[in-house]
């Protein structure tokens, strides 16, 4: 059987189906006993438990102890330019397994559940921020002819509750959403009424997120339906209408309407949106945490385009909920816009609009919208030059955030000298860490250097295990080495058995030497061979 071109060096510097990415620069180091693992140990960081949301105006306590914060405002102050807006906090999304068991009886009383919202207390914010005493006088961090931090505290919070407002804080404008609650008027302007008490004595919000976190969701939505009746949407009321929808939409229950989900969906994702006031914060190593408006807009994104819960896909409208995620700061909706104007999906292809996109989330950090943005730039497109110096500025932007296939396109141009000085050693390292990460086709490339003996010292039987790992992993290229390797019996076992039945996967994902290859194999297969594949197909 011939002896198929172990590959690396792809056709470009970023070929996404056949090559890879690497690890630490110890170039003498043989393949790991198990790198699957180590991929799977990095894939699931991002499956974090999620955190409680916590209230916007817990974020008052933070800032007003903040000290770089503080000094911002105050010279901001001293210039009459005004205050910094206040970022709204964000989390992670709860999506959990809709039909695990519940954790505690159906119907069971809900614990004392203290002082909480959205499941977190007050105290649960980093100790870093409150280890200063809450009644040392200090400059307050607002702007305002105030003594304490507490009284900071207190104003900050005071201009967070529904009808509040600070002159201080750029002007009167309303915090509440839900006027219409309140007979049409501010909260603040009906006789009586306390709205800061209503919110921090509410129980129906928190009682709706423990329960759902039972995975009692049945009476979860109970509660958040009681929620969304009592709160106004900036106390919580778009968290209620938020899982309101989720639950209807996507729980399996028999109770569920999806009709319904869908509509409490858009009220939580079309809710009052000040981009002052409520714009998040974005954390490019955590782009899924969003807020109740973005993720709903999100879901609908995603209800729209997939055809979920029984809706008819419709791109268009798809496009307008990822566009609306956008315009209400959930940078991660650029990706999926980008994406979709490069396909072109749900409207024309347009490669020059993509590119807006991505460098719109590449400029705030997306390790995703940057890979996306550097291959555009790398290789050229419809109306979008190639710029290869940009190209590899945005693959090392991305890179510093591990991001895999990154990793790969700069072991490539190392390796080729494309665009930067031709350095084994360091493509080496790349090609590494991109393999440890999980990347199939650095697995090959990795393998390959070791069969070469290319950069370091050969070692076939390393080349031979980095083979089947990119194998498994649904490389061709490394189906179809290892099977070479393991028909000759090269850095291990002869095994043909093993190499027909990798070369018959690479045929099916179209390796373009395959077919020719495992036409000679079974040529040479003896008749106890055969007899094993046939008693592998009865098994299987």
């Amino acid at each position: 059987m011939a002896m198929v071109r172990f590959a690396r060096r792809c056709a470009g510097m970023v070929a996404v189906a056949t090559c890879a990415i690497t690890a630490p620069l110890q170039a003498q180091e043989a393949a790991p006993s198990s790198p699957p693992q180590a991929g799977r140990d990095i894939e699931v960081t991002g499956q974090r438990r999620p955190e409680a949301e916590a209230p916007r105006y817990a974020k008052c306590e933070a800032l007003a102890r903040d000290g770089h914060f503080a000094a911002v405002q105050i010279a901001l102050s001293q210039m009459g330019m005004g205050t910094v807006p206040l970022l709204a906090p964000t989390r992670m999304p709860r999506n959990p397994d809709w039909n695990a068991a519940p954790l505690s009886p159906p119907g069971s009383p809900v614990p004392e559940l203290g002082e909480t919202r959205f499941g977190q207390a007050r105290a649960d914010l980093d100790p870093a921020l409150v280890s200063i005493e809450p009644d040392d006088a200090a400059a307050d961090p607002f702007g305002n002819s105030i003594n304490s931090r507490d009284q900071a505290i207190a104003l900050c919070q005071a201009a967070y509750q529904p009808g509040g407002a600070d002159p201080n804080l750029r002007g009167n404008w309303p915090f509440s959403a839900d006027w219409q609650d309140f007979g049409g008027r501010p909260a603040s302007f009906v006789p009586g009424f306390n709205p800061a008490r209503m919110v921090r004595n509410d129980r129906t919000l928190p009682t709706a997120f423990w329960l759902f976190d039972q995975h009692r969701y049945e009476e979860s939505l109970d509660w958040f339906r009681r929620a969304s009746r009592r709160l106004s949407s900036n106390s919580g009321g778009v968290e209620a209408a938020l899982f309101i929808g989720k639950l209807n939409l996507l729980a399996p229950g028999a109770w569920a309407n999806r009709e319904d989900g869908i509509k409490w969906l858009k009220k939580a994702a079309t809710s009052r949106f000040n981009p002052q006031q409520d714009l998040p914060v974005f954390d490019p190593e955590q782009p899924e945490r969003n807020t109740a408006v973005g993720e709903a807009a999100v879901i609908l994104g995603n209800v729209y385009r997939h055809g979920i819960g029984g809706v008819a896909p419709d791109m268009e409208e798809a496009r307008r909920w990822y566009d609306r995620a956008l315009d209400v700061g959930h940078l991660a909706a650029a990706q999926i816009m980008g994406d979709m104007s490069f396909e072109g999906v749900g409207t024309r292809r347009n490669v020059r609009r993509a590119v807006r996109y991505y460098r719109q989330a590449a400029r705030f950090g997306l390790p995703s919208a940057q890979y996306s943005l550097a291959q555009l730039l790398e290789f050229g497109d419809e109306g979008v030059p190639q710029d290869l110096e940009e190209a590899l500025g945005w693959y090392r932007e991305a890179a510093n955030a591990g991001h895999p296939g990154a990793l790969f396109a700069l072991a490539i141009a190392f390796d080729r000298g494309e665009g930067v000085p031709r350095n084994l050693d360091t493509a080496l390292g790349f090609y590494k860490q991109a393999a440890l990460l999980g990347h199939s086709g650095a697995m090959t490339s990795l393998g390959t250097m070791f069969y070469d003996g290319d950069g370091l010292p050969q070692d076939l039987a390393a080349a031979r295990e980095w083979f089947r790992h990119a194998a498994e992993r649904g490389d061709a290229d490394g189906m179809a080495n290892f099977a070479v390797m393991a028909s000759k019996g090269e850095g291990g076992p002869t095994d043909k058995v093993a190499a027909w039945h990798w070369l018959t996967r690479a045929t099916a994902a179209r390796h373009e030497r395959a077919s020719m290859m495992l036409s000679a194999l079974e040529a040479q297969l003896s008749p106890e061979e055969r007899r094993a594949l046939s008693a592998r197909a009865v098994d299987s």
